[in-house]
């Protein structure tokens, strides 16, 4: 079997829906404050995000086709960004998103959701777009699946227009997860000190340790392309892109709440641990005891 026939047979089979559930950033509140980090000031969740990324092109008059805005969403999944982004003050039809993925199964299972998306299934490490121009392309969750990084990007800031922007939310930690004992130990730490039933996972089990890390060989066989240049996205991606904004974070945060947020509800006693929870991690990367494994940011082409 191939890589790629091998990243095909994981990604189609993945249910995202229960994936999400049990998913750190389902955390009431979390990515809220990673995207009013990002933006400067409240802006919702991330489909709220992008949607005052939209409007500010549109209110700027920073379009390239006659008024209308094209997005590019590579990487999109069952659950494309793009279809989620509503302008409810401005006409209809101002809009035209082009996703793009490498299954198919999932291109089908979003051309069901969404209607009006252009869906296309390209391999991204050897990316095409035919001279085509985009005022936003959306990178998320996806960029740490690339090998051929440079291309990627340069192929990206091509087709954006003049004034056109970048959006990228993306792992950047360890290369093939592969995690640093010390850092899984510190976020034990924390872990522990969550009440017993508030660990507890979808199957029952009390969750005592972050995760098990994994290895360039055991992803081989069941998902060759996950994390294969994580650590390398920062640096190949500025070549090509200024940053007007970006955050990293996500290492305290992933390694405590992963597979365990179903437990907590939006209340106050939820809010509390958040607060808890982002400061001692705003202050561990401050103090470079912990680097960050995301990084959200938006840029303009160098």
């Amino acid at each position: 079997m191939t890589d790629i026939a091998k990243v095909e047979e994981k990604w189609s089979g993945v249910d995202w829906q229960a994936h999400y559930r049990t998913g750190w950033c389902t955390f009431p509140g979390l990515m809220e404050r990673v995207f009013e980090r990002l933006c400067g000031s409240p802006v919702g969740d991330q489909r709220e995000m992008l949607q005052h990324l939209v409007g500010s092109q549109l209110a700027s008059g920073n379009v390239h086709h006659a008024g209308r805005v094209q997005i590019l969403e590579l990487g999109c999944g069952q659950l494309p960004l793009s279809g989620h982004i509503q302008l409810p003050d401005l006409t209809e039809g101002l809009l035209d998103a082009t996703c793009m993925d490498i299954s198919q199964a999932c291109l089908d299972s979003a051309s069901k959701a969404f209607t009006d998306l252009h869906l296309e299934r390209q391999d991204l490490n050897h990316l095409d777009l035919g001279g085509r121009r985009f005022d936003l392309c959306i990178v998320a969750h996806f960029a740490h699946h690339i090998e051929n990084l440079g291309h990627l990007f340069t192929v990206i800031a091509k087709a954006l227009a003049p004034t056109g922007l970048l959006y990228m939310n993306d792992y950047i930690g360890p290369r093939w997860l592969h995690f640093d004992k010390s850092d899984l130990d510190l976020g034990r730490e924390y872990l522990l000190q969550i009440p017993e039933e508030q660990r507890r996972k979808v199957d029952g089990t009390i969750k005592t340790y972050p995760f098990a890390g994994s290895t360039k060989e055991a992803l081989a066989q069941t998902d060759p392309s996950e994390a294969c240049r994580s650590d390398e996205i920062v640096p190949v991606m500025l070549r090509s892109f200024r940053p007007a904004s970006m955050f990293g974070y996500g290492t305290l945060l992933y390694m405590v709440l992963q597979g365990i947020a179903q437990n907590f509800p939006d209340n106050e006693d939820s809010r509390s641990v958040l607060d808890w929870l982002w400061d001692e991690e705003c202050r561990l990367l401050l103090s470079g005891e912990l680097s960050p494994w995301l990084l959200a940011t938006i840029g303009r082409v160098v």
